[in-house]
């Protein structure tokens, strides 16, 4: 079964590693895209920037993980969230000003959103629970992501968690719940129109994707 991957921290480095996909033609029968190593160890999850310049990812090479922008370009790196916190899953807006990801700074997984320049991390969640999985709607005005705040059916779910996708606006307000199909509802994408949402759904042992209507603003 597929296992999400939430920020309930790691006690030690996985060792992972970004690929930059890089086409090249090849002789012979078998022709495939050269996969090119643009980074080293300790590397995960990346995003790319919408005008496909540069790359975010996280990175537990400061110790705890955290946030980089690597320039496709330049080929400069630049650490973008520090502290003692873990800082994860970076998705670019659709303007490419602002970088939303998870961090436990709290002591849990919450949602945050930083400008993709620099600054302070702006928390959006606040539901005392695991919040992740954030991803920008097309015109960048709300976010969908993951939460366990109403965990009420443990039973029904993998490793007894429940997680239903909620959206909310850019700046954290106006939450609305969108599923309530228990399990674990996880990895929520906008369709390019911003009309309906794909979402991962496990529960009793097996793992589908599922389809809903994106909610009226």
């Amino acid at each position: 079964m597929m296992r999400t991957r939430i920020a309930k921290m790691k006690t030690f480095p996985v060792a992972c590693v970004t690929f930059l996909i890089l086409v090249q033609t090849t002789r012979g029968q078998n022709q495939f895209p050269e996969a090119k190593k643009i980074m080293g160890l300790y590397n995960e999850e990346s995003s790319w920037s919408p005008d496909g310049k540069s790359i975010a990812f996280d990175s537990s090479r400061p110790g705890k993980t955290a946030i980089f922008i690597w320039n496709i370009e330049t080929r400069e790196q630049k650490r973008l969230t520090s502290g003692d916190a873990n800082d994860i899953t970076p998705e670019w807006s659709s303007d490419g000003k602002q970088i939303a990801f998870v961090s436990d700074r709290t002591g849990r997984n919450e949602i945050y959103v930083i400008n993709s320049n620099g600054g302070d991390p702006r928390q959006l969640t606040n539901d005392k629970s695991d919040n992740i999985h954030p991803h920008w709607s097309p015109d960048g005005e709300r976010i969908i992501y993951c939460s366990a705040r109403d965990n009420t059916d443990q039973a029904h779910a993998p490793e007894g968690e429940v997680y239903e996708i909620y959206v909310m606006n850019a700046d954290g307000a106006g939450v609305k719940q969108i599923t309530q199909l228990h399990g674990r509802n996880t990895s929520p994408k906008w369709s390019p129109d911003g009309k309906k949402i794909s979402f991962d759904h496990a529960a009793q042992g097996e793992c589908d994707i599922f389809l809903v209507n994106a909610p009226q603003k």
